[in-house]
């Protein structure tokens, strides 16, 4: 029989031992942690630790390649006044690569995450900086590349992943079972040259994009990037910021968000080429396009787009279904300042009651 006091000893010893199981499982790269196991690299660190361990990176630039095998977690921490780890470029940029699942191309990554499957591995508090990363002609660039793993990315910066027209930010696939699930959140992705957030994934990764920035460039380029935000599986894509433009004069920006099927796009703000629903089923909702060539443009059936607000197409049109969308509800939108409220519907679409104000032709023909 035991005593209160004795009970008292036990919980706390307890305690005590998993407080310090906890504690075991965490290691740190850098000297901004006192009384830690501490690795110069993370690369180092990966190669010491085993499944579940959290790896703290201290402030400063790291050169490497990182590989990810297994469910672990990768942390910046502030230390010594500041909060940057940031990934960067070996001298002589990268020379590491994987094959991209969906086409074959040769990838050149800066964090590779693969084959970790159920196992998650969680990304967050870091900067992956693609600058000098002289990727050979013809080859893709990727900033974060998840392959076959689940896990969550957030409250990172990927940026200058720029590669001949090839580079993304964040790039995930899967073509295994179980369904992979990735939340990608509170991250800055910029200065890419391909796309911000791209996911070639059909239906084996349900995605939750929600409250990044994705700007495709600060400066007009001949060659804008192609796309902010893509999904080709079903998945959420909430309250983002995606900026396509800025391009020069009579160069169309790269469209901000483009989505397949089975997919809920609600609460964002686009700015350029705004969103385009290839395939069926989607819910568009209460989101804000401005200043684009097109607002909306809907591609498949069965469709839901409304509450959305719709501005400054001086030479597009607001909402369009691309001579192909039909059997869908496109209602409750409110749209001022077009060259066209709605275009080029084959019919049959329920296309009101919208309200349209400032507009220079309400609709078009049926095509």
């Amino acid at each position: 029989m035991t005593t209160p006091l004795l009970r008292s000893f036990l919980i706390s010893a307890s305690l005590a031992l998993l407080a310090s199981a906890a504690l075991a499982k965490t290691v740190s790269v850098g000297t901004c942690i006192p009384r830690q196991i501490s690795y110069a690299t993370i690369s180092q660190a990966l190669a010491a630790v085993g499944p579940g361990y959290t790896i703290l990176i201290c402030p400063g630039n790291y050169p490497e390649q990182l590989t990810i095998t297994q469910p672990v977690s990768l942390a910046g921490v502030p230390g010594g006044g500041a909060s940057n780890p940031t990934i960067v470029a070996p001298p002589g940029g990268l020379t590491q690569s994987a094959t991209l699942l969906s086409n074959g191309v040769t990838a050149f990554f800066q964090i590779l995450v693969q084959g970790t499957e159920a196992g998650v591995v969680n990304i967050s508090n870091l900067a992956i900086d693609g600058t000098n990363n002289q990727v050979p002609s013809g080859n893709a660039l990727l900033g974060v590349y998840y392959q076959n793993s689940s896990g969550a990315i957030k409250n990172i910066v990927a940026s200058n992943q720029i590669a001949n027209g090839s580079g993304f930010g964040i790039f995930l696939e899967s073509t295994t079972s179980p369904t992979k699930t990735i939340t990608v959140s509170n991250s800055s992705i910029h200065d890419y040259d391909s796309g911000g957030i791209h996911c070639s994934c059909n239906t084996s990764i349900s995605v939750n994009i929600n409250s990044n920035s994705v700007v495709g460039s600060n400066s007009p380029a001949s060659n804008p990037p192609a796309e902010g935000i893509n999904i080709s599986s079903p998945g959420k894509i909430t309250d983002n910021s995606v900026i396509s433009n800025p391009a020069p004069p009579a160069v169309s920006a790269g469209t901000g968000i483009v989505l397949a099927s089975n997919a809920a796009v609600t609460g964002n703000t686009v700015v350029g080429w705004g969103i385009f629903a290839a395939g069926d089923s989607n819910t568009i909702k209460s989101n804000r396009v401005l200043k684009a060539d097109e607002g909306i443009v809907i591609g498949g059936a069965n469709n839901v787009v409304e509450y959305n607000f719709l501005a400054n197409f001086p030479g597009g049109a607001a909402i369009n279904f691309n001579c192909t969308g039909a059997n869908n509800t496109v209602i409750h939108n409110t749209i001022n300042d077009a060259s066209w409220g709605i275009q080029d519907s084959p019919g049959p679409n329920t296309i009101a009651p919208n309200t349209l104000t400032n507009i220079a032709n309400l609709t078009s023909p049926t095509c």
